[in-house]
């Protein structure tokens, strides 16, 4: 691996258990995403550098294009929460061109936590979690 590069690892859940567990939730934030006129990575660009980007207006994204894929996403979170039995949701995103051919990621896709040594949630749930490692460029 380069000197500039970072090594990644996250426990990745599958979409089979997002539809499973929160079919309603999962399907609203994947049709507003859908809708967006924007990037994956843009939007994740927003969610990801939370308030203090807001206050001090260096959001990506206009906030009539952003307040509807959150909402949703914070639904499908709290949803995900209730219905795991505890498991924390989240998003993160992977640009390949920024990484390496062996990468096991590509594009916006869903972490959990609470899992890496299983806890009866976890555990219930291990079959659809994958503990999967990519390359940062940076």
């Amino acid at each position: 691996m380069a000197s500039g590069m970072c090594a990644c690892w996250a426990d990745v859940v599958q979409e089979e258990l997002l539809q499973q567990l929160c079919p309603e939730e999962f399907k609203r934030f994947t049709n507003t995403l859908l809708e967006m006129e924007v990037s994956q990575g843009e939007f994740f660009h927003d969610w990801r550098s939370g308030e203090d980007s807001k206050a001090a207006g260096k959001n990506i994204l206009a906030a009539d294009q952003i307040e509807e894929p959150f909402q949703s996403l914070l639904v499908l979170m709290e949803a995900f929460k209730l219905k795991s039995g505890g498991l924390e949701l989240d998003i993160c995103f992977h640009d390949p061109e920024n990484g390496d051919r062996y990468d096991e990621v590509a594009g916006l896709f869903y972490i959990v936590s609470g899992v890496f040594q299983y806890t009866p949630s976890g555990d219930k749930y291990k079959q659809f979690i994958e503990r999967k490692g990519w390359v940062e460029y940076g």
